[in-house]
């Protein structure tokens, strides 16, 4: 009983992290799935869910689905960016975007922001991948709806980072 408690508290303890940490990662061909968080994973699967079902782009239902998460909302007030109007523009553009949908293109595209974010997440020291380095591997594709977004709100891939950098220590140390 005490060793089955012992388990039980560990698995709370790490419940909001992924299965391998990117340090883990070794080899030509990694999978990148296993070191996202259940946020992110849950974000991805959504998204490729109801971009299937309801043919919108699979692009912007990421994004909109990231702009829940509360450090880029404060990454974005940060650089003077109302969220609720960022939001207003991606629901906008998804109301117009309806596409055909190319599982094969979903899936490279999918590999290709994650790929991204591993980099990102790489660089500032994550041990996982979590949402706000989603958001920068999105931001980093060459998708025209997506960019005009962030042209739109001249939004840099460097100010971003180290905007989302900030809110995440910000939201750490807001305890002490």
């Amino acid at each position: 009983a005490v060793l089955f408690a012992l388990f039980l508290i560990d698995r709370i303890i790490h419940l909001k992290n992924g299965e391998i940490a990117l340090q883990g990662l070794k080899g030509e061909k990694i999978n990148l799935s296993s070191s996202l968080v259940p946020r992110s994973y849950t974000v991805l699967r959504t998204a490729f869910r109801k971009s299937f079902a309801t043919g919108e782009d699979f692009s912007l239902l990421v994004l909109y689905a990231l702009l829940g998460e509360q450090d880029i909302k404060e990454a974005l007030k940060r650089l003077d960016v109302i969220p609720s109007e960022f939001a207003l523009k991606v629901s906008v553009a998804l109301a117009a975007s309806r596409v055909t949908i190319d599982q094969e293109a979903t899936f490279a595209l999918i590999e290709s922001i994650l790929n991204d974010a591993y980099k990102v997440a790489v660089a500032t020291n994550e041990k996982f991948i979590f949402p706000r380095n989603i958001f920068l591997g999105l931001l980093n594709q060459a998708h025209p709806a997506v960019s005009r977004i962030f042209n739109l709100f001249d939004l840099k891939a460097s100010e971003l980072r180290e905007a989302l950098l900030f809110s995440r220590y910000v939201n750490r140390l807001a305890g002490i």
